[in-house]
This record gives structure tokens, sequence and C-alpha cells, in this order.
């Protein structure tokens, strides 16, 4: 599943999690930063999570453990059964 995809999942939507720009690291890796909707990218949020993300692939392929992981960080746990 690709990062578009996953933020139309009606778990993100529903919480606001967008991407709210990008971060130019200076070992040279780009990222987009997920945080809530009407966050600003500066200073840094205090929820925030980092896509590794490149000039050729902007919407890079998002494993099911990384979904959980941004879920948990903006505090939203699952129930363990309904996990795929």
């Amino acid at each position: 599943m690709r990062l578009s995809e996953l933020l139309n999942l009606p778990e993100f939507t529903s919480r606001n999690i967008v991407v709210i720009g990008t971060y130019k690291a200076t070992e040279g890796k780009e990222y987009a930063v997920l945080a809530h909707h009407g966050e600003k990218l500066f200073p840094i949020p205090k929820l925030f999570h980092l896509v590794e993300i490149t000039s050729e692939n902007r919407d890079p392929e998002m494993h099911p453990a990384e979904r959980r992981t941004i879920l948990g960080r903006f505090k939203y746990f699952e129930a363990i059964s309904k996990l795929p």
C-alpha cells in the first residue's frame, strides 16, 4: 500500500493525519512529515512521523507494520484481533 492510499484509510482520515510538509536532513535524505491537519512544520509538532521519500518516489510503499507504528505514535492502538 502506498503512502497516499494509507492516508486515505478511515483510521487516518478520522484522526486528521496528513502530510504537513517535507524535511531535508543534513545527510541528503528527504522525509515526508506526517502530523495532524493544521499543525505547522516548524517548530516540529509534538506528534509526528517521518517517512523517507526520494525525488523519484514521492509516494513510497508502506508496510503494515509501519501503519501500526504510525497509528501507535498518534496514540491509537487497535485490538490485536483486528490487526492483519
